[in-house]
């Protein structure tokens, strides 16, 4: 990957890459002066995101969408002194376009998938869990449920097809009502 360096900022700050075409803000106001192009941008974020100086947000354009960068959620050790101090560098924690729509990625925190984007949340606060399967492994949940539906005596049509194709629509989806 590439990486971009920005002077440090103060809470509240924004700062313009001409090079990149990309903004960098910090947190830590709850709204930015009407001189700053990205004011409007800015009261569309959530309110603890403004405020959080720990937050960084980037955008490439006056209309959005914010890129929320924070760092990984995770265990801290038992021996641990807390609170821990903060990567250096930060990840992408969540995304909000310029309706203020949002999606929150959580990160696994341990194991074989730490640091991986493995559920996200969206504005509603609606959670989706994000599982990876390989080509391989639905071709062969497949098969297996096909084997089994078709070796099934209950009926003459496998019961993958007649879920997908049923014989009758449900109550209240015909046409015309």
């Amino acid at each position: 990957g590439r990486s971009i360096h920005f002077e440090p900022l103060f809470p509240g700050e924004i700062s313009y890459s001409r090079s990149e075409s990309f903004w960098l803000a910090r947190g830590g106001v709850a709204e930015q002066h009407s001189s700053q192009p990205l004011s409007a941008l800015w009261q569309v974020l959530p309110e603890d995101v403004r405020l959080s100086p720990h937050v960084y947000l980037a955008a490439n354009s006056l209309q959005g969408p914010w890129w929320i960068l924070g760092w990984p959620e995770r265990v801290p050790e038992a021996d641990e002194v807390l609170p821990p101090e903060p990567p250096a560098y930060r990840v992408l924690t969540g995304v909000v376009d310029g309706f203020g729509l949002s999606l929150a990625f959580h990160r696994e925190a341990a194991g074989e998938l730490a640091g991986e984007i493995t559920r996200v949340t969206d504005g509603a606060g609606r959670r989706f869990h994000l599982a990876l399967t390989t080509q391989a492994q639905r071709a062969e949940a497949f098969r297996k449920q096909r084997a089994t539906s078709l070796s099934s005596p209950a009926s003459p049509r496998s019961v993958s097809s007649s879920q997908v194709f049923p014989d009758t629509l449900p109550a209240g989806t015909e046409y015309g009502v």
